[in-house]
């Protein structure tokens, strides 16, 4: 079974020692975020749950920093990717584009995915229902945690979403993690029928019949994150 954050990247010393002391044996786990913006629940339905925010915490000075640093470098990427772009052989020329026929069938295989789970357009990324256990969970989704970025770990008697307790630009170097959301395994499953999509989805089924979509933003580590589920004997429907 892989180390807390090895999917897809190592996490601090002291985030790493809470992540073991609430989930003994280090279970699988995979970053995840909801796409897009959370809808705007109904006035009193908000304000029932205790009008917690619906958008991200704002940036600390560090992800400022580091965002400013990437605008620098951008115009730097750019005049380097147009300057292969004018030098590519035909043979270059042929793979970019079966990269990007990938690309576009990854696309295309995404979007089948959200239709088949019901999900209407791209915005939708949860059944609609707000007294649901999936609407509940988008109501508090940035109570304890104010970054996008929430650590999916699937232990043998739970499914829990852990975060950082503050803003980070690199989630993964975040000093303290918290637990945001957890629930029993008969209340919950982990649907991933198509791991080959781009975005990459997996959806939480709860027990009331509500759903949510979650997005994968490291497409690559979710099948060594599926493995590892499997191989520690956990349910993970795979349609």
């Amino acid at each position: 079974m892989p180390r807390f954050g090895t999917l897809p990247g190592m996490l601090s010393g002291r985030a790493h020692h809470e992540l073991t002391r609430l989930f003994p044996g280090s279970p699988p786990t995979v970053w995840c975020t909801v796409d897009g913006r959370i809808p705007r629940p109904p006035r009193e339905t908000h304000r029932a749950a205790g009008g917690g925010r619906l958008r991200p915490g704002r940036p600390r000075l560090l992800e400022l920093l580091v965002i400013s640093l990437a605008l620098l470098v951008l115009p730097v990427m750019l005049l380097q990717k147009l300057a292969r772009r004018l030098m590519e052989t035909p043979d270059d020329r042929r793979r970019r584009r079966r990269a990007q026929a990938a690309r576009a069938d990854r696309g295309a295989r995404a979007t089948r995915l959200r239709t088949t789970w019901g999900a209407v357009g791209d915005e939708q990324i949860f059944d609609g229902d707000w007294a649901g256990a999936a609407g509940q969970l988008l109501l508090s989704w940035f109570d304890r945690c104010p970054n996008p970025r929430r650590l999916l770990v699937v232990a043998p008697q739970r499914i829990a979403l852990v975060g950082p307790r503050q803003r980070a630009a690199y989630p993964a170097r975040a000093r303290n993690f918290v637990l945001i959301a957890e629930f029993p395994r008969g209340e919950v499953e982990l649907e991933s029928p198509d791991i080959d999509s781009e975005p990459c989805y997996l959806r939480l089924r709860f027990a009331d019949g509500s759903w949510l979509i979650l997005t994968m933003p490291d497409r690559a580590a979710v099948a060594p994150f599926l493995t590892a589920v499997r191989a520690g004997r956990e349910t993970c429907s795979v349609g």
